[in-house]
């Protein structure tokens, strides 16, 4: 597993992608925009665990139309190059 920058204005997101270069998933916009500034600093991205997430557990405020009744999210590790030495 590995994690991609898309620079474009539009997008500017994080994706994570397997072995075959296909998205498997993506970091919020607010990690997005910590991250990408760090790419270069990562060495490994791991899934620590998969959190399942239901419509009817969600504030009102917060669920689109479109949101699905239950949906899974990859909680991930970053790990990085050490940076002291």
């Amino acid at each position: 597993m590995d994690v991609i920058s898309e620079d474009d204005a539009a997008v500017n997101r994080v994706f994570v992608i397997n072995q075959n270069k296909q998205r498997i998933g993506a970091l919020s916009k607010a990690a997005s925009e910590k991250w990408i500034p760090r790419m270069e600093s990562i060495k490994e991205v791991r899934i620590h665990s998969i959190v399942n997430w239901r419509k009817d557990l969600i504030d009102e405020k917060y669920v689109k139309d479109s949101y699905p009744d239950t949906w899974e999210v990859p909680l991930l590790e970053l790990v990085t190059f050490d940076q002291t030495g």
